[in-house]
């Protein structure tokens, strides 16, 4: 098998400590009117994160601060059990991980010499590409830990359809990863931000979420909403598995019904391909072994998104492929693509530009590829999404390794974008 060329060095961050007493759960109820009736119950507001009538479930959680009452923990569990006599199963909500788990005080501070995405966005001709698309007409959905809009990059009239969970706010990020990535794939100078980002004409629509089953089923529910809406939807989603061995089954049926649903739709769905490389102690020279988990991840009609650096080579933690999946029914080999980030690359983190010593991950290579599926459905609005992600896999720059290190290549935004602009329309 070819190697990578050298690759650019850094690890992963270890991933911040989730709350030591928070519980969720997940609860499915027999039929819609009796979820609506349980929702009346006098406790049930105090604790709900999701409600999902469609799929006759509610997500609900004990927070840390609750758990330390012992009067709210004792409502908690008559709420469950209450449920429980109406039938419902109350089962657990399993969540995925940041794939670049993040926390900005972790970054380095704003050096204003370091390459930004100004210097990404040249790498993939995304500038070249502007002449005939900036991504008007489309939308883009941040699935992410929400868009902290202090940044200046997400105007009024470019936030369209935001989803978080009840008590929450999508327009204010809990991390600063989803600012990042929001920034990557549609930020914009327009009101004197500092950058753009790919498709800096694209609406936004930021996704706030902890990753759960229950919370993600619901967001894919919601692009099914604004697909229907005639949105022209594309999802960009940075979570995973961070391991360096192959995960069990997953047991997360919301996500993957809506999923399965959205796609259905016409919605184009993006995702990282992971950062688990080092963590399967990976040559950082080598194509292998494969890391890239999770059926989702696998699927012939997502984009899956590897990372390169601004000089071609492969990061040492970009997971290779061809996917924990690569063979099963509706399965193709990954990633599709890679789009590249810098070493130490200054980009937002929240509101505050930081420079970001490890790079950013494949988490800033989806978006990047979000981005240009924006600018390609914005060129030629008749596409069918099949149609544009074969022009963005087909249009990609060969970097010389092999396959299940870079897919098709590297993105190239002006090759996309001339192809589709100059293709005959489909026939209706």
């Amino acid at each position: 098998m070819r190697k990578a060329r050298r690759p650019a060095r850094g690890g992963r961050p270890t991933p911040p400590g989730r709350g030591a007493m928070a519980e969720r759960y997940k609860v499915r109820f027999p039929d819609a009117p009796t979820l609506r009736s349980a929702l009346a119950a006098r406790d049930a507001s105090r604790f709900l994160k999701v409600v999902n009538e469609k799929r006759r479930y509610v997500a609900v959680e004990l927070s840390d601060e609750h758990a330390r009452d012992a009067t709210a923990r004792r409502d908690f569990t008559d709420l469950l059990e209450a449920w429980r006599r109406r039938g419902a199963e109350v089962l657990g909500d399993p969540h995925y991980d940041l794939e670049l788990p993040t926390t900005c005080d972790r970054q380095e501070p704003d050096d204003p010499e370091a390459p930004s995405l100004d210097q990404v966005l040249a790498r993939i001709r995304a500038p070249a590409a502007w002449a005939t698309s900036r991504g008007a007409g489309t939308l883009i959905a941040i699935v992410d830990t929400g868009v902290d809009v202090r940044c200046g990059e997400f105007p009024p009239p470019r936030r369209i359809g935001g989803w978080a969970p009840i008590g929450e706010d999508p327009w204010a990020d809990r991390d600063g990863h989803g600012t990042m990535s929001a920034t990557v794939a549609a930020g914009t100078r327009a009101a004197g931000a500092p950058f753009d980002g790919v498709a800096p004409d694209a609406a936004v629509a930021s996704c706030r979420t902890s990753f759960t089953d229950g919370e993600l089923g619901a967001i894919y529910d919601h692009l099914i909403a604004l697909r229907q809406q005639g949105h022209r939807v594309i999802a960009s989603n940075s979570f995973g598995k961070n391991q360096g061995h192959p995960p069990p089954a997953p047991d997360f049926p919301e996500f993957y019904a809506a999923l399965e649903e959205a796609l259905g739709a016409g919605v184009i769905v993006c995702f990282s391909a992971g950062n688990n490389h080092d963590d399967a102690n990976g040559d950082p020279a080598a194509c292998e072994p494969s890391t890239i988990w999770e059926p989702h991840k696998c699927r012939d009609d997502v984009l899956t998104v590897g990372v390169s650096d601004l000089d071609d080579r492969m990061w040492n933690y970009s997971s290779r492929g061809p996917g924990q999946y690569f063979g099963d029914p509706g399965s193709g080999r990954k990633p599709d693509v890679v789009a590249p980030t810098p070493r130490r690359g200054r980009i937002f983190c929240g509101a505050t530009i930081r420079t970001w010593p490890k790079g950013w991950g494949t988490s800033g290579a989806a978006p990047q590829v979000a981005g240009l599926a924006a600018l390609v459905w914005s060129a030629a609005p008749d596409m069918r999404p099949a149609d544009v992600r074969a022009a963005i896999r087909s249009t990609a720059t060969s970097l010389g390794l092999d396959a299940n290190c870079q897919g098709a290549g590297l993105i190239d935004c002006a090759a996309a974008v001339r192809m589709a602009s100059s293709r005959r329309p489909s026939p209706v």
